[in-house]
């Protein structure tokens, strides 16, 4: 659930190296030097309904060409992004509602692009189709999987885009099948990140997208912890200093608490969103760690009960000594 944050975070943050990486051919046309309008508010009030399958995100983006087009004195489009797990049946259909609906709204080019985290090698998606005796429409857009990059990990590892990186994490993570094998990919990739020559926004988003992709149980944490430290002082690195580190704790925290309230919502509605308050109170990131993983397993509201009472004993307990 918190996919919904992380995406969100890195698309807004590197969104020219994202269309640089998995749309070369928008991305060369785009005037970058006017910058990127995100219209996620527009995008929510048109959304289709009756979605399926584990959707990760949306975004639509307005953007200038670097040639006009005849007859308009600005040339902007459009750019509609959405990133799926496997995606569903319903993809190509809710990808042609977002492009005739976006397009009425503005009458401006819409250009769409789906991102599959998760899908195989079998799955077909891109093309939406409708009609009958001969008369209809065709409406495509272009599919990116990651799985597709299996086999080009040399050049994932040389490419200094921070989207390569998101895609090998994506990659590796596929192919961790315990808590141990997935605090090894981690440390892996978090050596790559500090090894690249990315500016320290980057590197701040993407640590927080590795720490959302590979999460780890408090314990495994706090070891990487220390072997991140030590990466860091070895390689005399000015990274994640006293107050980044503080920052970064805070972007975590506000991660946490979207994705619990979400999860709430989404599983307990009513009744699960009355106990955002208290959960709003708690400060560790342990904690709502903790949280969380009880929201995942829990059957019934009482089992999240249950477990935010012990954060709360826990809480006290340290507040009496």
């Amino acid at each position: 659930m918190a996919a919904d944050n992380a995406w969100k975070d890195i698309l807004e943050r590197n969104f020219e190296d994202f269309l640089a990486f998995f749309f070369p051919a928008a991305h060369a046309a785009i005037d970058w030097s006017r910058g990127v309008e995100f219209l996620d508010k527009e995008l929510e009030a048109i959304a289709p309904g009756g979605k399926t399958g584990p959707r990760v995100v949306d975004k639509l983006a307005k953007v200038f060409l670097r040639r006009p087009i005849r007859g308009r004195a600005e040339a902007w489009f459009l750019v509609h992004v959405e990133v799926d797990g496997r995606a569903g049946p319903d993809l190509d259909e809710r990808m042609h509602v977002y492009d005739y609906r976006i397009f009425d709204r503005h009458r401006r080019q819409v250009v769409g692009l789906a991102v599959l985290t998760e899908a195989g090698a079998r799955a077909r998606h891109g093309v939406y189709e409708r009609g009958l005796f001969g008369y209809g429409n065709r409406f495509t857009f272009r599919v990116v999987k990651l799985s597709e990059h299996r086999d080009r990990r040399e050049e994932l590892e040389r490419s200094a885009n921070p989207f390569a990186l998101v895609v090998l994490a994506h990659l590796e993570k596929r192919e961790a099948h315990t808590d141990r094998d997935r605090q090894v990919v981690k440390l892996r990739m978090l050596r790559r990140l500090l090894e690249r020559k990315l500016k320290r926004r980057d590197i701040m988003a993407l640590f927080r997208f590795m720490d959302w992709l590979l999460a780890l149980p408090e314990n495994l944490e706090k070891e990487l912890d220390s072997r991140v430290e030590a990466l860091r002082q070895e390689k005399r690195m000015p990274y994640l200093a006293r107050f980044e580190r503080k920052a970064l704790e805070r972007g975590q925290r506000k991660v946490l608490l979207e994705s619990i309230e979400l999860g709430l919502n989404l599983r307990f509605g009513r009744e699960g969103l009355a106990l955002v308050p208290r959960i709003r109170e708690i400060e560790a990131l342990h904690h709502l760690r903790a949280l969380l993983r009880a929201l995942f397993k829990a059957k019934q509201i009482d089992g999240v009960k249950r477990a935010l009472g012990g954060q709360a004993k826990a809480l006290a307990r340290r507040a009496r000594r």
